[in-house]
């Protein structure tokens, strides 16, 4: 777990959102 590198909050934010609108997409 060295090589781990952390994500950054905002960046798990942008990811989180894209996913939920992604969920949401009316496709």
């Amino acid at each position: 777990m060295t090589n781990f590198t952390p994500i950054p909050q905002d960046e798990l934010d942008a990811m989180r959102e894209r996913e939920e609108a992604a969920s949401k997409a009316p496709w």
